[in-house]
Formats: structure tokens, C-alpha cells, sequence
């Protein structure tokens, strides 16, 4: 079990254990933060305009998670879901994969420390995980959500996908025990 990765994804976990937000809802802003985070660090390292099979996608330059954490504590709420909106409109497959609304309805006290978490213990979660990110955020939630199944909330189910980067053609694992639920998702 990697043991870091754990601290961080619980230590954000913990961060909105307090807010009104049932389990599944903290799963889903956890996930889609660390996936605009991700998304934002390959881009960064790859260059302006990822295009290829793993990582196809466009952040707009000032839409870097980079940006939002340097942005006014006051405005960060606002800040995020301009940056998640504009990044869906820039990346047609994207299209409301972010829980927009439950970014909406958070108070911006959690917001603010769950992003700060989430930022500041990215390198350790990839050090840990590696490329394996997705396949491991799908190991965390296994206990916490118990099969997947159709409770599985389509935007997770997305995002998960997104971080495992799957290639057109290719024979995966199915993470739903063989009934492909996720995958239809």
C-alpha cells in the first residue's frame, strides 16, 4: 500500500469531514481537484498544447492550478470555477466531468484548505503513485464506497478514467469485477 498517498488523500478527506457534504461528495471534489491538478503539472512539463494519447488536453495558460493557488484566498472560489468552466469548454470531452455545483455550495474556508492540501501534497501523492494515479485513487475509494457499481457517481467514474489515461484500442482490467459498470459509466 503506498503509505504517503494515503496521508494525502485522507488528510483531504479530513479537511471537509466537517462540511455538510455527504462521502461520495467529498470523493468527487478530492478526485476533480486532483485531476485539474494533474492535468495542469502535465501540461507544465510537457509543454503548452498537450496532444497525444495519454494526456489530450488544453489548459488555457492562465488556468494553471499553479495560478489558483498563488490567486487572493478571498476570490479562490470564484477563481476555481471560472478555471474548471473554461477548462470544459476548452476540452470537449471534459464537458461536465468537474462538480461545479458542489464547488458552488462549499464554503470557501474548506475550499481554500482542501486546494492548499491538495497543492502542496501533489509531489508526494505522484512520488508514491507514479503514473499510476488513477489506478490507485480507484484502490482508495474501493473500502470507502464499497463496490462500485452503480453508485459509483459518473463524474468520479470519469475523472478516474481520465487519470488512468486509457489508449483507444486497449485491453484494460475492469476495476467493477468484470461487469464493466465503470467503464459504461
Amino acid at each position: 500500500m503506498k503509505k504517503e498517498a494515503m496521508k494525502v488523500l485522507d488528510k483531504a478527506n479530513n479537511i471537509l469531514r466537517e462540511s455538510p457534504l455527504s462521502k461520495l461528495e467529498r470523493y468527487k471534489l478530492i478526485i476533480s481537484l486532483i485531476t485539474y491538478h494533474h492535468i495542469s503539472y502535465h501540461q507544465e512539463i510537457m509543454g503548452k498544447r498537450v496532444l497525444n494519447h495519454r494526456y489530450p488536453y488544453y489548459l488555457p495558460e492562465h488556468c494553471h492550478f499553479n495560478n489558483l493557488v498563488n490567486s487572493d484566498r478571498y476570490s479562490l472560489k470564484e477563481q476555481l470555477i471560472s478555471n474548471l468552466v473554461e477548462i470544459e469548454a476548452e476540452n470537449d470531452f471534459l464537458n461536465d466531468i468537474f462538480p461545479i455545483s458542489l464547488f458552488q455550495h462549499l464554503d470557501s474556508y474548506y475550499l481554500v484548505e482542501l486546494i492548499m492540501s491538495i497543492h502542496y501534497s501533489y509531489d508526494r501523492l505522484i512520488s508514491d503513485c507514479g503514473t499510476q494515479i488513477g489506478a490507485f485513487l480507484q484502490e482508495w475509494l474501493s473500502p470507502r464506497v464499497g463496490n462500485f457499481g452503480s453508485d459509483l457517481p459518473v463524474q468520479v467514474a470519469e475523472l478516474m478514467l481520465l487519470l488512468l489515461g486509457f489508449k483507444q484500442n486497449e485491453d484494460i482490467y475492469d476495476p467493477s469485477f468484470s461487469v464493466g459498470r465503470m467503464l459504461i459509466s
